[in-house]
Order: C-alpha cells, then sequence, then structure tokens
C-alpha cells in the first residue's frame, strides 16, 4: 500500500511540473527595469558596429529566465533609425538582483547618426516553470 501510494505521489509531483507555466511575466513587469545602459559606438573587422550595454534589474521574488530585449536607435531630431530585439532569450535574471546585458548589432548610417537608444524588456518565463 505504501510503495502504490508514493508512486502516486510522484506521478502527481511529476504531472505537476509538467503543467506548471510559472508566474506570468506581465503580472510582474513593473517589477523588472532597465536599470542602465548606454550606447557605443564601435567597428570590427567585419565594419562598423553599435551596440547598448547594461544591465537589467529585477525586483521580483521571481527568478526570470529566456529574457527577450529590443534596443531602439534614435537619431538627433528622435527619429527611429534602427532597431534589434535579442533574438531568443539571452538571459537569465535572479530574483532580486541584476544581470548585465549587450545588444550589438552591424551599423547600417554613420555613427553621428545616432543620437540615443531606448532599451526595453519583452519578455520572459519563470525559471521554475517546465521547460
Amino acid at each position: 500500500m505504501i510503495p502504490l501510494f508514493l508512486m502516486l505521489l510522484g506521478a502527481g509531483y511529476f504531472f505537476s511540473r509538467v503543467f506548471n507555466r510559472g508566474e506570468d511575466f506581465n503580472s510582474h513587469r513593473s517589477q523588472v527595469r532597465v536599470e542602465q545602459s548606454e550606447m557605443r559606438i564601435g567597428n570590427l573587422g567585419a565594419g562598423p558596429t553599435i551596440a547598448v550595454v547594461g544591465t537589467i534589474r529585477n525586483d521580483s521574488p521571481v527568478t526570470w529566465k529566456d529574457v527577450s530585449v529590443e534596443a531602439r536607435f534614435f537619431d538627433k531630431s528622435h527619429k527611429l533609425i534602427d532597431t534589434k530585439q535579442s533574438p531568443y532569450g539571452l538571459y537569465d535574471l535572479p530574483a532580486n538582483d541584476s544581470c548585465p546585458f549587450k545588444i550589438s548589432l552591424p551599423r547600417e548610417f554613420p555613427a553621428t547618426d545616432y543620437d540615443s537608444c531606448q532599451v526595453r524588456i519583452l519578455s520572459a518565463q519563470d525559471a521554475s516553470a517546465f521547460p
């Protein structure tokens, strides 16, 4: 009787993990923010680049995985001239902690055209959810 009970208990735990979607990121969006970011202009052997380097702060009690970030680049008149999204979740973000990020892309316009940037967090998944 005890082995059957333990087997059912184990199966229940397994199924609860499989169907666990975790916390909804939108419920915690205000607790996850870009803490600091800086635009950098560079040159690689392959050509000119633009990058944003910074930190993301997670003030929620949830550890997030697959954090997807978008960078938007503007000219002096605040017209959008370039953008890039992380192609997949690049970052794991521990609860009540910060982590660094970097988004880099080939620069298509002269360096003087890039005046400012904005970074936003698009989505994330609860790290405790079943993959």
